[in-house]
């Protein structure tokens, strides 16, 4: 206005209630052939954009939850076997006591209980800072995602931790029950 000594508009906001896609079609058509207006755009369908690109997002979360519990669950089962087996003539003493497949099991899975609770506080301050830095990266002025994470979600990825060690825990209860006494107690160390 200054530049030119007039006010020309620019843009016009007009609230139709056209919900049908070929309503919307023909009345792009009908303002673009107009020679007036060099641009139309619909609320709703840039919704609908926006949704169907938030929705392939949360494909992409699950799949990243599915990959991350695999390794959890890869990570917890390599060091619970390596730990039976560093220790099996241990388990296999205890046994021969008269110690029952519980108390055998605490006296392993103890231990992981301690690395699996201090796993997710380490988790969770990591995935904090993480977070921060995956919205700085991913937002545009186009789409805004949102910064703030809901305590709901600490809750979830600690039950998903747990539920995935528990998973583990559940696979080795059987090797550790499948301890020969007597030939582990033979085994050369």
């Amino acid at each position: 206005e200054e530049a030119f000594s007039q006010k020309k508009d620019n843009l016009i906001l007009l609230k139709s209630n056209i919900e049908d896609s070929n309503e919307q079609d023909e009345v792009t058509s009908e303002l673009l052939g107009s020679g007036e207006v060099s641009s139309v755009e619909f609320i709703s369908s840039t919704k609908e954009v926006y949704d169907n690109l938030i929705g392939s997002l949360n494909i992409i979360v699950l799949l990243l939850i599915f990959v991350a519990g695999a390794l959890a669950v890869i990570v917890l089962y390599n060091i619970i076997n390596v730990n039976i087996n560093e220790r099996i003539k241990e388990l296999a003493t205890l046994r021969v006591l008269g110690f029952h497949n519980k108390e055998v099991d605490g006296y392993i899975f103890r231990e992981i209980r301690i690395m699996v609770t201090m796993g997710i506080g380490i988790g969770l301050a990591l995935g904090i800072m993480l977070h921060k830095y995956v919205i700085l990266v991913i937002d545009t002025a186009e789409l805004m995602v949102g910064r703030d994470i809901r305590g709901i979600s600490y809750l979830y990825a600690t039950v998903a931790t747990l539920i995935f060690a528990e998973l583990v825990r559940l696979i080795m209860i059987k090797k550790i029950k499948g301890i020969k006494m007597a030939e582990s107690m033979k085994s050369v160390d």
